[in-house]
């Protein structure tokens, strides 16, 4: 058995029935931040032209379990959607630099506040100050 996904690079496909199977992404998990079900979504991505078809396409194929779904784009389709993918991914990324630089900065200031103290009231109208450590410098 011949596996389509390492074809020669003259060849666009040795799989009969097919004029054209290229695989950029093959059954990989991609979910790995999902809070209940992390890796179970695995996606596919390849080009593909069925022989006697009149069109090549795009196929996307998400499989999560018992349920899956097979999108066939135009390659103008396959790149608004890969450029929407980009533009999440830069937001992501840029929102979680700004979260990590926020809890540095807060956490800098902390520590730049010096030790916190609170005011005990002791009999007789005299009052001391006790230091505390927690989310101080102290």
């Amino acid at each position: 058995m011949q596996d389509t996904r390492e074809t020669t690079p003259t060849a666009w496909s040795d799989h009969d029935g097919y004029d054209l199977t290229r695989y950029t992404l093959s059954t990989t998990p991609i979910n790995s931040r999902d809070r209940y079900h992390p890796r179970l979504v695995c996606a596919s991505v390849k080009a593909t032209k069925f022989t006697g078809q009149q069109n090549a396409f795009v196929a996307m194929d998400l499989d999560g379990g018992p349920a899956s779904m097979e999108a066939r784009m135009s390659p103008t389709e396959a790149r608004v959607l890969a450029r929407a993918l980009l533009g999440a991914a830069d937001i992501v990324e840029a929102f979680e630099a700004f979260e990590a630089d926020r809890a540095e900065s807060a956490e800098l200031a902390r520590y730049n506040a010096g030790p916190l103290t609170t005011r005990v009231d002791i009999a007789d109208g005299l009052v001391a100050f006790e230091t505390v450590t927690k989310g101080g410098a102290a």
